[in-house]
Protein backbone atom coordinates (compact mmCIF):
# COMPACT_ATOMS: atom_id res chain seq x y z
CA UNK A 1 0.00 0.00 0.00
CA UNK A 2 3.15 2.59 0.69
CA UNK A 3 3.38 2.69 -3.35
CA UNK A 4 -0.45 4.12 -3.79
CA UNK A 5 -0.75 7.08 -6.60
CA UNK A 6 -2.92 9.35 -7.81
CA UNK A 7 -1.08 9.95 -11.21
CA UNK A 8 -1.58 8.35 -14.25
CA UNK A 9 0.66 7.83 -17.45
CA UNK A 10 -2.24 6.69 -19.41
CA UNK A 11 -5.24 8.26 -18.17
CA UNK A 12 -6.57 11.15 -19.29
CA UNK A 13 -8.17 13.96 -16.93
CA UNK A 14 -11.74 14.88 -19.40
CA UNK A 15 -11.43 18.33 -17.25
CA UNK A 16 -8.24 18.69 -17.51
CA UNK A 17 -7.54 16.69 -20.95
CA UNK A 18 -4.36 16.19 -19.27
CA UNK A 19 -2.77 13.02 -17.66
CA UNK A 20 -3.90 12.53 -13.88
CA UNK A 21 -1.98 14.05 -11.31
CA UNK A 22 -0.42 13.29 -8.09
CA UNK A 23 -3.18 16.11 -6.92
CA UNK A 24 -5.85 13.97 -8.27
CA UNK A 25 -6.62 11.77 -5.30
CA UNK A 26 -6.31 14.98 -3.10
CA UNK A 27 -8.65 16.94 -5.47
CA UNK A 28 -11.48 14.51 -5.27
CA UNK A 29 -11.43 13.81 -1.55
CA UNK A 30 -11.34 17.54 -0.42
CA UNK A 31 -12.94 19.45 -3.29
CA UNK A 32 -15.77 16.81 -4.91
CA UNK A 33 -16.77 14.70 -1.73
CA UNK A 34 -15.97 16.82 0.90
CA UNK A 35 -17.32 20.17 -0.52
CA UNK A 36 -14.06 22.58 0.14
CA UNK A 37 -13.95 25.81 -1.31
CA UNK A 38 -11.26 26.43 -4.20
CA UNK A 39 -8.42 27.45 -2.40
CA UNK A 40 -9.55 27.16 1.51
CA UNK A 41 -7.08 25.61 3.41
CA UNK A 42 -8.12 22.55 5.35
CA UNK A 43 -7.58 23.24 9.07
CA UNK A 44 -8.59 20.56 11.71
CA UNK A 45 -11.54 23.04 12.31
CA UNK A 46 -12.72 22.32 9.14
CA UNK A 47 -12.14 18.40 9.07
CA UNK A 48 -14.12 18.75 12.27
CA UNK A 49 -17.10 19.55 10.71
CA UNK A 50 -17.23 17.57 8.05
CA UNK A 51 -16.53 14.58 11.12
CA UNK A 52 -13.71 13.19 9.71
CA UNK A 53 -9.98 13.83 10.78
CA UNK A 54 -8.43 11.20 8.27
CA UNK A 55 -9.17 8.14 5.36
CA UNK A 56 -8.57 4.76 5.78
CA UNK A 57 -7.23 2.46 3.03
CA UNK A 58 -8.18 -1.31 2.92
CA UNK A 59 -8.86 -3.93 0.18
CA UNK A 60 -9.77 -7.66 0.68
CA UNK A 61 -7.42 -10.37 0.79
CA UNK A 62 -9.42 -12.14 -2.68
CA UNK A 63 -9.02 -8.36 -4.75
CA UNK A 64 -5.87 -6.62 -4.10
CA UNK A 65 -6.75 -4.69 -7.38
CA UNK A 66 -9.44 -2.61 -5.74
CA UNK A 67 -8.30 -0.12 -3.46
CA UNK A 68 -11.30 0.93 -0.97
CA UNK A 69 -11.49 4.54 0.72
CA UNK A 70 -13.37 5.03 3.63
CA UNK A 71 -13.60 8.50 5.85
CA UNK A 72 -12.50 8.12 9.47
CA UNK A 73 -13.82 9.79 12.46
CA UNK A 74 -12.84 12.45 14.97
CA UNK A 75 -9.73 10.56 16.51
CA UNK A 76 -9.26 7.91 14.31
CA UNK A 77 -5.82 9.46 13.32
CA UNK A 78 -4.44 9.73 17.08
CA UNK A 79 -5.51 6.35 17.64
CA UNK A 80 -3.74 4.97 14.68
CA UNK A 81 -0.73 7.18 15.65
CA UNK A 82 -0.98 6.12 19.04
CA UNK A 83 -1.26 1.87 18.29
CA UNK A 84 -4.89 2.23 20.33
CA UNK A 85 -7.99 1.29 19.07
CA UNK A 86 -10.72 3.45 18.87
CA UNK A 87 -14.20 2.75 20.14
CA UNK A 88 -16.82 3.55 17.68
CA UNK A 89 -19.80 2.83 19.85
CA UNK A 90 -18.95 6.80 21.75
Amino acid sequence: MKGLQSGSLTEIDPKTGKLYSQSALGQWLLVDVLGLKERQPVTMEWLKRKGTDSVRLWRTKDNYSTIHIDFAPIGSFEAFMKKETLDLEN
